[in-house]
């Protein structure tokens, strides 16, 4: 459970970034779900540090490979799960101001803690994927080498003729449903601010023990 508590708090924010139905139909995918795990996968491992590689060097590959991650993601409709109705609160600044903290986020937290888990060692095995509609979940089964078996659910949705990540499920607990919870009864009970201030130390935290491990 210390690995899934870590996921759900450090890694993997997914949560509500599929968007929502469109009424035009859609164009046929240029990749099948599976395939899209796959590259969001090998992406996140890109940005392991290595002790061979120098830190100038994976920045710019981190950077590099984030941009590519956040590119199945849709960062506005995380945004708006996470605070609710506050969301319609807010204003056009207040909205690109939390916006650019998630992206940050992301880039400094989120994926770096992704990179651990999904570490190149990480055997996984997938399952032949299940569709819906728009929907898509593709299941997979990770050996990991200290938390052993460990049961994956990639949740999808085609949005803008891709199929874009919406939630993952470790042994059957959503890391998107954790998230949203702990967001909002943050909001709800302490005020927008208070979460805009926990991202924000969040990030400062990370971000000085990279410094420290370089």
């Amino acid at each position: 459970m210390k690995l899934l508590t870590a996921l759900a708090t450090g890694f993997l924010l997914l949560g509500g970034f599929a968007g929502t139905a469109l009424a035009q139909p859609e164009a046929a995918p240029s990749d099948d779900p599976q395939t899209t795990v796959r590259k969001i996968i090998d992406e996140v491992r890109k940005m392991r540090a290595t002790k061979d590689r120098p830190k100038t060097k994976h920045l710019k590959k981190k950077n590099e490979a984030a941009s590519h991650v956040l590119h199945y993601l849709q960062m506005e409709r995380l945004a708006r799960r996470m605070v609710g109705p506050t969301w319609k609160e807010l204003d056009d600044p207040g909205r690109k101001r939390f916006l650019q903290l998630l992206e940050k986020l992301f880039r400094s937290v989120v994926l770096p803690k992704g990179a651990e888990f999904f570490g190149t060692n990480l055997q996984i095995t997938y399952e032949p994927s299940s569709l819906r509609g728009k929907r898509a979940t593709v299941a997979a089964t990770a050996n990991h080498p200290t938390e052993g078996t460990i049961l994956l659910e990639f949740k999808l949705r085609l949005h803008n003729a891709e199929w874009k990540l919406q939630d993952i499920l470790l042994d059957e607990v959503s890391l998107a449903r954790q998230l949203q919870k702990q967001a909002r009864k943050i909001v709800e009970e302490q005020g927008f601010e208070e979460l805009v201030k926990r991202l924000e130390q969040k990030i400062e935290d990370e971000s000085a023990k990279f410094s420290s491990n370089e």
